[in-house]
């Protein structure tokens, strides 16, 4: 917002692969939009600001869907899970399943 961006795009680095017309169709969005299933992934316009700092000091789990709802943002559910990578055997099966 102090440097004038309309608002920012967030993945979780634990989600390797993410479909680019996912990602350009978040990057398009002009109001607050999420996935699903994995709500860290989202767009949230700058405008929202000050109710995240709000969100963040009042809610004592700190939770992604609560935020969403409190924001009322758009749901983008997709057909099938994004993969979520946290140990190496996850890695590993990500790998095999191409």
């Amino acid at each position: 917002r102090t440097h004038g961006h309309a608002g920012v795009l967030s993945v979780g680095c634990d989600t390797p692969i993410l479909d680019a017309d996912l990602l350009s169709r978040l990057g398009k969005a002009k109001r607050a939009t999420f996935v699903t299933d994995a709500p860290i992934i989202g767009y949230w316009p700058s405008a929202h600001y000050d109710a995240l700092i709000a969100h963040l000091a009042t809610d004592p789990r700190r939770s992604m869907r609560g935020w969403t709802t409190a924001i009322g943002a758009d749901p983008i559910a997709l057909p099938r899970p994004i993969p979520n990578v946290n140990t190496p055997e996850d890695l590993a099966l990500l790998s095999r399943s191409d």
